[in-house]
C-alpha cells in the first residue's frame, strides 16, 4: 500500500494541481504510521493485494482555527501561492525589461 502526498495548500487553492516536485509516494511499513499536517493534501493508491485498514486522529487546534480568521497571506507555506508569486514576479522583471529596452533605443 502506498500513501500518496500532494503538497500543502491554503484554503484558496486546496483543489489546485499538485506541481511534480511536491508529489511524494510513500510505501507502508507494517506497524509504522504517517503523522501530517492537516493541510497535507494526502491519498492512497489503489490496493492491489490484501486488505487496508486505518486508523484516523486528528488533533484540533481552536487557537490555529482563530488566527487563522486573520491570516490573509499564505505564500510561507502554500505551494500554489509561492508558484503565482514567483510566476508574478517573472512577469514583472520580463516587463520592466522591456519597458527598460523601449526606453534606450
Amino acid at each position: 500500500m502506498a500513501e500518496l502526498c500532494t503538497g500543502v495548500r491554503c484554503e484558496e487553492h486546496v483543489l489546485s494541481k499538485a506541481e511534480p516536485g511536491e508529489i511524494f509516494d510513500y510505501t507502508h511499513v507494517p506497524g509504522h504510521a504517517i503523522l501530517h499536517p492537516g493541510r497535507q493534501r494526502h491519498g492512497a493508491r489503489p490496493t492491489t493485494s490484501g486488505n487496508r485498514m486505518n486508523l484516523i486522529i486528528w488533533c484540533r487546534s481552536s487557537a490555529f482555527r482563530e488566527l487563522k480568521k486573520y491570516q490573509r497571506d499564505f505564500p510561507s507555506w502554500c505551494g500554489e501561492c509561492k508558484r503565482k508569486k514567483k510566476e508574478r514576479a517573472q512577469l514583472s522583471l520580463m516587463f520592466t525589461q522591456q519597458i527598460m529596452d523601449f526606453c534606450t533605443k
